[in-house]
């Protein structure tokens, strides 16, 4: 999850403003992001990723982040939340436990804050102490089930494109969306090898492991991080600045009512034309296009 400190001054998201290249407190909105498929991208080795920001032509280059997560021996190329802050599946399910729904797990054992702590109302201890989510005689606590739902969760499918949307594919290609939003990657031989094992140190299960290896699928989305200019939230969470943010995948796109991490746009083409930063020839691309042309990249995203 993405961390900030909300203060009750909307200017300082101003991306004018100097504050929010400083990358101070500010309030922003947040749109959920979708689960579906993310096994498969934890699965991906971090010399993909790597191989990935390399290739990429200088002008759009997008920056790997490496995350060294509070269970973690070693840093790892950071891949989920919209600024990269966590590696693996079960590093962002800890995180969502304490920081959604207030629950202490094994990964994550303090209190967010300590304000009910010792206190009662109704004849209730509002806080009870010590970590909530314990770890079972089996080796999990319930943030390594949520990590293994999350694992098994497949990726949206694709639907037949028509000719409007075969000639979408092909703009969304010349106009330089694909330098950023990567059609396919392929999973690790071995995932095991670097997926982090649960709480008690129980590694995932070798029928996991061998669903999960040698995948290749289709996300659109390179994950890194890139500079989005005003499209960015303001906040600095670890090398991630204030106007950087993940590449979001694209598929399951068609199920979106509102787009962009804060939901500001309505529809796809204002989506779209709302691209700055490294993102912003692209939005110059798409608003070059005449309007069948765009409809056409509209159709090919609502494809994915």
């Amino acid at each position: 999850m993405d961390k900030t400190t909300f203060s009750t001054d909307l200017g300082t998201c101003d991306p004018t403003s100097a504050e929010f290249h400083r990358g101070g407190n500010c309030v922003v909105g947040r749109a959920a992001l979708a689960l579906f498929g993310d096994g498969l991208v934890e699965a991906v080795s971090d010399q993909t990723f790597e191989q990935i920001a390399e290739s990429e032509p200088p002008a759009i280059q997008g920056m790997v982040k490496m995350v060294t997560e509070n269970f973690a021996k070693v840093a790892h190329v950071g891949r989920f939340g919209w600024k990269n802050d966590h590696a693996s599946l079960r590093g962002f399910a800890g995180d969502a436990y304490l920081n959604e729904m207030g629950i202490t797990n094994p990964d994550n054992q303090s209190e967010v804050s300590q304000c009910a702590v010792n206190k009662k109302a109704y004849g209730m201890e509002l806080e009870d102490t010590g970590v909530e989510d314990t770890t079972d005689p089996d080796g999990r606590a319930d943030i390594d089930r949520f990590s293994d739902f999350m694992r098994g969760l497949a990726p949206p499918p694709t639907l037949p494109q028509n000719a409007s949307a075969q000639n979408g594919s092909k703009l969304f290609n010349s106009m330089g969306c694909a330098g950023c939003h990567t059609q396919s990657m392929t999973t690790a031989s071995n995932p095991a090898s670097f997926i982090p094992p649960t709480t008690a140190g129980i590694p995932i299960s070798q029928t996991l492991n061998n669903t999960l290896a040698n995948q290749t699928f289709h996300p659109y989305s390179d994950f890194l991080l890139h500079d989005m200019g005003s499209l960015g939230d303001g906040i600095t969470s670890g090398t991630a600045g204030p106007t950087m943010m993940r590449t979001v995948p694209l598929w399951g796109l068609r199920a979106k009512s509102q787009f962009l991490h804060d939901g500001r746009a309505g529809d796809i083409p204002t989506a779209i034309k709302l691209h700055d930063g490294q993102g912003k020839p692209a939005a110059q691309a798409f608003n070059a296009l005449s309007a069948q042309q765009q409809l056409d990249v509209v159709n090919f995203l609502n494809t994915l």
